[in-house]
Parts: structure tokens; C-alpha cells; sequence
């Protein structure tokens, strides 16, 4: 099979499977997952960053503006407003040197379920290698540290089952993570899977059939089985327990320590299911509806978004809980429904995390940054009438790489944070989806 792929202009023609680095999702038309609909054209647009942008940003017309530090009750503000109109030129590829691998979800969307076509390339754009296409076309597709595998969600055939798989780069040893807990308990709707920096843990949303979750929760698994785990609980070896013989003599099979004439009652230790051992439910029973988990770089807690308003409360915002059975999640934006977060991501030293929202009744968002305490929220990345979502930080905690649809369909864009100069990665006929910018 040969595929065609176009970034940043350049052509690249490629046979599957391949090795991939950088996973986007390419689809015609609206994807799910993308936080809102995909929205029609923009007509004018203005960038609003962190700090003042370079003159080379997109255009020279366009207009930056510097976003200040807002207070815990920060409120919308209007739109910004500006004479840059998006004319479909590409902006400036990606500066060489970036690190890491993107995973892109990429390609025509053929079926309802709108899971796309895996493809991994470099981060300026450049050898974008297709990975999986049908029957691997998937959703919330993550290249783990070891280089080596990835995690993504699918749609099983005929079940209507969206479940999540494993598969190495060249496409070969597909397996489910559910393996590593045996399937049981049986869990549905498992998708946005997120790694810790070292590999050993994994965070995703999921429900969990047999408990009678109304709503999806977050779950974290050790990945450190997940190609070694056995399918069915170890049991130890049977041992004989000392057996008493006549009193005041000895006692068969006794250990040295063992009282002459006396009796020993043999322990049970009962052997731990391997969903004790391996899988934690982070977020208690039907608090609302959980989604879009993401595991701190050092695997000590989740920052994740729970919709309240399911059970009654405020609304949707985003929430952190340490890596523990049925903790207690702490309200990180507390908005009151003035905004829908969602797809948060963290910086590679666990200090900040950037994140996608949108206003009430509008299908666009922006972008994002706040500091893992909650304080210090401030705008990256906004356009009027465009929706900007979807970040992921760069390894080296620089950059962060976005999908947009200033150009009228999807595309993947980086933006430095520093200067806030934005570059384009992906332009071609279909839409593509930033799903994972790895260290690898």
C-alpha cells in the first residue's frame, strides 16, 4: 500500500508499515474528540499569547496581544479583534531541532465512528509514516517512552465496543490493555490514555460495567505488565501446614521456631485478583461524568474533567487527585460553568498544565495554560472563530503543539511559548489531529 502525505508542503511517499514517531489523526469533516464541532471558516482572527510574539508570527498583519495574570474569579472577555484574516497559505514550517515523535490521527473520514488512520512523524513534519489503517483506525493514539509500542482506541468490529489496544510501530503484536487485569472487571468506553514519563503507569476514562458506574471514571493501570502479565491470577505454591502429632513429642513439617507440644494454626493469605494488583479506580463512584485523564510526568496524580452537572452541581472544570483509590479531587479552575475545559496536558517538570476551553454555546476553544496549583491562568493560544484544541507540550517543555482549524479544516500547529511564534506541521486535503507529541 502506498500512501501520500503532505506537511508543510513537502511531499513524502510511503510504504506501511513503517516506524513511526509522530502519530496525527487525518480526516475529512468533523472528528470526535476535537472539543466541539468543527467550525465553518474563520473570517478574522487574533492571536493571543503569553508573552509578546516576534514579527514573523503567521503575518506581518497580524495583531498579538499580551494576556496579563488573571485573579482566581476570572471572567470571559469579549473577543479580541484583528486584521489578520486566514487566506489558507501555510504558515512557517517548524525550526529544526525539535525532539520527540507526533502521533497524528489522519485521513478520510469513511465511517461514523470518525476514528482515523494512524500516522507518526517528526515534529517539523517530516517523515510522517502511516501506522495503522483500517482495522486499526483509532482515536487518543499515544507513543509510550520506550519507543517501542502504542496504546490507542478503537471500535471493535460488530460489538460497538470502544476498547484499547496495543500494537508495536511496525503494526505487528496487537493486544488489549485489559489484559493486564484479566478483563475483570469488564470496562466500556475506555479511550484518552495517558503515560507517565517512565512508562510504568497509564491513566484513561472508562466504565466499569459490573459496578454500575452511571457515569465514566478515571483509572489508572500499571503498563509494567501489559506484555508479561499472565492471563489468569498466579497462585502461589502450595505449602503443608505443620501438622501436630502426639502431644509433648514433636510437631511434623514444624519450623525450628515451633513450640514442642504446642499447636500452630497455618495462615491463609488469600492471592489479590490482578485488578487489586494492577488497576485503580482514581475518582469515586458517580461523582459525574469523568473524562480526559492526564497522568503527571512522575506518576503522582491525574489531572482530569469531571462534568458536575450530571449529579446536579456547577458544571465542568478541571480536577486533580493523587494517583489513589477513591481520592478526593480538588477543583483546579472552578469556574461555575463560565467554561468547558478539557484535554489537559502537563509539562514535562509537573509545574504547569495547559489545557483547551471553550465559552458557553460556542463550539471553539482556546488555548490555555495554568500552574498545577490552579493559580496563574492565562491564555496561549486564541482566534476568533476558530477552534484551537487539543495541546500537547513538547519534551523539552518549549513548545506545544495544537490542532486548529484557522485554515478551515484541521491542521497541526506548534507554537513556542516563550515568543509565541506559531508554525504549521500539517497541510494537505485532509484534516489532521495532534494526538501526542512523545519524548521518543
Amino acid at each position: 500500500m502506498t500512501v501520500s502525505i503532505t506537511a508543510n508542503n513537502r511531499l513524502f511517499t510511503r510504504r506501511t508499515p513503517h516506524i513511526a514517531w509522530i502519530i496525527v489523526l487525518f480526516a475529512v469533516g468533523q472528528s470526535a474528540g476535537c472539543g466541539g464541532n468543527a467550525a465553518p471558516a474563520a473570517t478574522q482572527a487574533a492571536v493571543s499569547v503569553a508573552a509578546t510574539p516576534s514579527p514573523l508570527v503567521e503575518t506581518a498583519a497580524t495583531t498579538a496581544k499580551v494576556q496579563s495574570t488573571l485573579p482566581p474569579s476570572w471572567t470571559p472577555a469579549p473577543s479580541l479583534t484583528s486584521a489578520f484574516v486566514p487566506t489558507g497559505t501555510p504558515l512557517a514550517a517548524p525550526p529544526a531541532g525539535l525532539t520527540g515523535h507526533l502521533m497524528v490521527l489522519s485521513g478520510e473520514q469513511i465511517t461514523d465512528d470518525r476514528f482515523l488512520p494512524l500516522v507518526i512523524m517528526n515534529p517539523d513534519g517530516s517523515n510522517a509514516q502511516l501506522l495503522a489503517t483500517d482495522p486499526n483506525r483509532g482515536e487518543y493514539a499515544i507513543l509510550l517512552p520506550d519507543g517501542k509500542h502504542i496504546i490507542y482506541t478503537y471500535l471493535a468490529g460488530g460489538t460497538g465496543s470502544v476498547l484499547m489496544r496495543s500494537i508495536n510501530l511496525n503494526v505487528s503484536g496487537a493486544q488489549e490493555v485489559s489484559r493486564v487485569w484479566g478483563s475483570a472487571p469488564p470496562l466500556a468506553q475506555m479511550r484518552m490514555a495517558s503515560v507517565s514519563s517512565d512508562g510504568k503507569l497509564l491513566a484513561f476514562a472508562a466504565q466499569n460495567i459490573l459496578a454500575n458506574e452511571q457515569y465514566s471514571a478515571v483509572y489508572v493501570v500499571k503498563l509494567s505488565t501489559l506484555y508479561t502479565a499472565p492471563d489468569t491470577p498466579t497462585v502461589p505454591a502450595t505449602t503443608k501446614p505443620p501438622v501436630p502429632t502426639k502431644a509433648g513429642t514433636r510437631i511434623a513439617n514444624a519450623p525450628p521456631t515451633a513450640v514442642q507440644g504446642s499447636l500452630i494454626t497455618p495462615t491463609i493469605t488469600a492471592t489479590p485478583s490482578l485488578a487489586e494488583q494492577y488497576l485503580t479506580r482514581v475518582t469515586p463512584l458517580n461523582i459525574g461524568e469523568n473524562n480526559w485523564p492526564a497522568i503527571s510526568p512522575d506518576g503522582k496524580n491525574v489531572v482530569f474533567v469531571t462534568d458536575t452537572s450530571k449529579v446536579g452541581k456547577d458544571g465542568i472544570d478541571l480536577y486533580l487527585a493523587p494517583v489513589a483509590a477513591n481520592s478526593k479531587p480538588i477543583n483546579l479552575t472552578n469556574d461555575a460553568g463560565a467554561f468547558t475545559e478539557g484535554a489537559p496536558a502537563w509539562s514535562p517538570d509537573s509545574k504547569q498544565i495547559a489545557f483547551m476551553a471553550s465559552a458557553p454555546n460556542s463550539q471553539n476553544n482556546d488555548i490555555f495554560l495554568i500552574n498545577a496549583d490552579g493559580s496563574n491562568r492565562r491564555t496561549l493560544v486564541h482566534i476568533d472563530n476558530t477552534n484551537n484544541f487539543r495541546p500537547h507540550w513538547s519534551p523539552d517543555g518549549k513548545y506545544i503543539g495544537f490542532t486548529s482549524d484557522r485554515s478551515s479544516k484541521s491542521e497541526v500547529y506548534i507554537i513556542d511559548i516563550s515568543s509565541g511564534m506559531t508554525y504549521q506541521v500539517t497541510h494537505n486535503d485532509v484534516v489532521n489531529i495532534l494526538s501526542d507529541w512523545s519524548k521518543q
